[in-house]
């Protein structure tokens, strides 16, 4: 329903570029942080949950980076506690679109917002390792919400 690069700076692409695996790219390059901990480019998703009990919560990132040495991370936000919990980590890939899911444990409807229905995470990218150039890309292909309800 909604993105924003909270950390890093859009390139190219809209909310449309995030729908579908299909070589439209969501593309931001890395931004400046103030503390090496944090991750240089950081995305926001949010979308709207349907009604009901919530049965499961699965997420699907495609993307890919200009270089080697960098991570991706996704969490989900916990809204009793009022914080992302990381649901996933791998490495970035720099070649060809990697497909990666996660999926929530623990209270699942603690992800949802009471009354708005809203579901919210964040894809980071980050350095884990020796990078090539600076800033790096990160191209985003798609980022995909699979939420079960009864």
């Amino acid at each position: 329903t909604a993105f924003t690069w909270v950390r890093g700076v859009l390139q190219s692409g809209n909310a449309a570029s995030l729908a579908a695996d299909d070589g439209n790219y969501n593309i931001a390059k890395a931004g400046l942080v103030l503390f090496p901990a944090e991750p240089p480019a950081q995305l926001q998703i949010e979308a709207n949950a349907p009604a009901g009990q919530v049965l499961g919560i699965n997420v699907l990132a495609v993307a890919m980076v200009n270089t080697p040495g960098l991570s991706q991370k996704i969490e989900l936000f916990n809204w009793v506690t009022g914080a992302y919990v990381q649901v996933g980590t791998n490495q970035a890939s720099t070649t060809t679109d990697s497909a990666h899911m996660a999926s929530a444990a623990g209270t699942l409807s603690d992800y949802v917002q009471v009354g708005t229905g809203l579901v919210r995470a964040k894809l980071s990218f980050f350095r884990t390792g020796l990078t090539l150039v600076w800033p790096w890309t990160v191209s985003v292909d798609q980022f995909k919400w699979d939420i079960r309800v009864r």
